[in-house]
C-alpha cells in the first residue's frame, strides 16, 4: 500500500514538473505579453488616437488589447490586436493563407454600401500580379485583382497618397485584402509605431470608401 501511495506522490510531482513550462508559457501568452503590449499601446496609440482625431478605445478585459477608432470618408477604420484574420466572405476563396496564428496587427473598415474594389495588395512578388505604377512600385508591391475588378476602379484608390503610404508600410505589413464589403490590412506582429498604424489607416481609409 505504501508502495502503491508513494508511487502515485512521484507520478504526480512528474506530472507537475512536466506540466509547469506550459502552464508558464500560456499564462505569458494568454496574460504578460498583452499586458505589456497594453503599455506600450498607451504610450503610442493613444497619442496617435489623439492627434489624428480618432478614439482609443481601452480594452474591456474581452479584448486583450486595446484599438483604435478613426473616422475617415464614409466609413469608420479600426486598428487592433488579434491573433485570427476576418476576410470578407466575397473574396475568401480567391485569397490562400490562414486565417489564424499569433498575435497580429490589423487595421479594419467596412465598404459603405458594399460598393468596394476586391483587390490584394502584398508585399513582394505574386504571380498573378498586374503592373501599376512604376517600377519601384512594383518591386515592393504585388497588386492582384479579385472577382474581376476593372483596372480603372483600383489605380483610382492607388492615388499618390496611398502609395507613399505602401511605401512606409513596406516592411511591416504582409496584405491587404479588399472585399466588396470589408477591407483589412494585415501588419506583423503588435506593432506600435504610430507611423507604420498612420499609413495603414489612411490605405484601409481610402480602399473602404465606396
Amino acid at each position: 500500500m505504501c508502495d502503491i501511495v508513494g508511487m502515485g506522490i512521484v507520478m504526480f510531482g512528474l506530472f507537475v514538473f512536466m506540466m509547469a513550462p506550459v502552464g508558464l508559457y500560456a499564462w505569458y501568452v494568454a496574460v504578460h505579453k498583452p499586458k505589456l503590449g497594453r503599455a506600450k499601446q498607451v504610450a503610442t496609440w493613444k497619442p496617435l488616437a489623439q492627434r489624428i482625431g480618432g478614439r482609443f478605445v481601452v480594452s474591456d478585459g474581452v479584448s486583450r488589447f486595446h484599438s483604435v477608432a478613426v473616422p475617415y470618408g464614409q466609413t469608420q477604420v479600426t486598428a487592433l490586436v488579434f491573433d485570427r484574420a476576418v476576410i470578407d466572405a466575397a473574396v475568401k476563396h480567391e485569397i490562400y493563407g490562414s486565417e489564424f496564428g499569433g498575435f497580429r496587427t490589423f487595421v479594419q473598415a467596412t465598404v459603405p454600401g458594399g460598393y468596394g474594389a476586391p483587390v490584394l495588395i502584398c508585399g513582394g512578388a505574386h504571380k498573378r500580379a498586374v503592373p501599376f505604377c512604376d517600377a519601384a512600385f512594383q518591386k515592393q508591391h504585388s497588386v492582384v485583382p479579385l472577382l474581376n475588378t476593372p483596372l480603372p476602379a483600383i489605380a483610382a484608390r492607388l492615388t499618390p497618397q496611398v502609395v507613399h503610404a505602401l511605401g512606409v508600410l513596406a516592411p511591416h505589413y504582409k496584405t491587404l485584402i479588399a472585399g466588396p464589403t470589408f477591407v483589412s490590412m494585415e501588419i506583423d506582429g503588435v506593432c506600435f509605431d504610430p507611423a507604420v498604424i498612420e499609413a495603414a489607416i489612411h490605405v484601409v481609409g481610402t480602399f473602404a470608401q465606396p
